[in-house]
């Protein structure tokens, strides 16, 4: 009787432990790594990433363009902070693309400031490259201008300013304190 107890015995503790094995088996605990928080800023209410912006003139075409890798709009100041953004703008003559390393879009003024390094090519038949480290795009008066020193260069000529106005829609450009070296070409 003994013996039977002990065979009975020796196999629930058999049966329970292959059960336990088995349960374990299948329904093995999660292991969660843990990890530092995302901090998310408090002090935005949106951002996007690979922003590509497009705006129309009256007529329906399209005036200008913007992209961007990331822009952060600020709620207090109702400025966005822009990371590299690039513009195309069009005209019938004259295509402007404008690339920097950071800009500010002012919402209320519907003006860009674009800083640090900025870099602005007009295509077409008269190539100009301009640098420059401030700008601000007025899209609405088809300005761009800068108080800060300018340097424009042209396939004739080097042109230095302590600062400059590009009006697109009529096509006059004026800078001040300009001093300008002319290569003149031999016809």
């Amino acid at each position: 009787m003994m013996s039977k107890i002990k065979t009975l015995l020796v196999s629930t503790i058999a049966v329970a432990t292959i059960a336990a094995v088995t349960i374990g088996w299948f329904y093995e605990p999660k292991i969660t790594v843990s990890r530092s928080d995302l901090e998310i800023p408090t002090n935005i209410d949106y951002f996007l990433a690979e922003l590509q912006y497009k705006s129309m003139n009256e007529q329906g075409n399209l005036d200008f363009e913007m992209q961007s890798p990331y822009l952060e709009h600020l709620i207090a100041s109702n400025i966005s902070l822009i990371d590299q953004p690039t513009i195309q703008i069009y005209r019938n003559l004259n295509d402007w693309q404008i690339e920097s390393l950071t800009g500010k879009l002012f919402h209320q003024q519907n003006s860009l400031q674009l800083a640090k390094n900025v870099v602005m090519h007009r295509m077409g038949k008269n190539p100009l490259h301009v640098r420059t480290e401030v700008i601000l795009f007025q899209p609405d008066l088809g300005l761009i201008s800068t108080s800060e020193a300018i340097e424009i260069k042209s396939d004739t000529a080097v042109i230095h300013g302590s600062a400059a106005t590009f009006d697109l829609k009529n096509r006059v450009y004026s800078l001040k304190n300009t001093k300008a070296i002319y290569r003149h070409e031999n016809s």
